[in-house]
């Protein structure tokens, strides 16, 4: 997970431009400022098939992510610093689990099952205006 200096747009041509990654998801966090705000929007924009998720059901949506297409995971998060700002222990919360999400997908599952995979990357980039809005490592990108 980094925070891109990026327009969210410019941002998400350059992933699509990349040849071995998913079209990018977009999750935008205006307005988000409890945690039925944030699931809400994280099923909107990954086009979730739930209507609504606990932290439990965050965690195992995001390591199934089944109707997303083979390739790199590709998440970029518009207005993460509203969030941050209004509610920074749940942005914190986030964060964390995406990280341990991460780990779960960087790892191969190989059970003998339907669901067996390789290692698949997961990308998380919030886009954002300032170097310092967030409390994550930074990517300048000039776009």
């Amino acid at each position: 997970m980094i925070q891109c200096t990026a327009d969210g747009d410019a941002l998400s041509r350059r992933i699509s431009a990349t040849s071995d990654c998913v079209q990018p998801r977009e999750i935008d966090f205006h307005g988000c400022t409890k945690e039925e705000d944030l699931f809400a929007a994280v099923i909107r924009g990954l086009s979730m098939p739930y209507s609504q998720l606990n932290w439990d059901g965050f965690d195992e949506a995001m390591c199934d992510l089944s109707w997303i297409e083979t390739g790199s995971i590709n998440i970029v998060i518009l207005n993460g610093v509203f969030l941050y700002r209004h509610n920074p222990n749940l942005f914190q919360r986030f964060v964390s689990s995406l990280d341990a999400i991460g780990a779960e997908w960087a790892k191969p599952v190989t059970e003998g099952e339907s669901w067996d995979r390789p290692p698949r990357a997961l990308h998380v980039l919030f886009s954002s205006d300032r170097k310092s809005d967030l409390p994550l490592p930074l990517l300048d990108i000039n776009l």
